[in-house]
């Protein structure tokens, strides 16, 4: 059962990382997104809104993977 949790774990920590990952790439492109003119503008804007989405799936695989471990906790301490 330990290993299984440290398996969850690292799981849940890779989820994190990743959802990091996609704040930074919507910081990214809301900078470029802002500093577009002219043509660039609706190309960056596309840009920034893609990036939205997959910070929202990162953020929400994160969400799933702590659900995991706080489920695997209780029924560790249940026992």
């Amino acid at each position: 059962m330990q290993r299984a949790l440290k398996a969850l774990t690292d799981e849940m920590m890779d989820r994190y990382l990743d959802w990091r990952e996609a704040c930074s790439l919507v910081d990214d492109s809301y900078r470029r997104w802002a500093a577009a003119t002219g043509d660039g503008a609706m190309p960056a804007h596309a840009a920034y809104l893609g990036a939205l989405d997959q910070e929202e799936s990162a953020a929400s695989a994160y969400a799933e993977a702590v659900e995991r471990v706080k489920s695997r906790r209780e029924l560790r301490f249940a026992a």
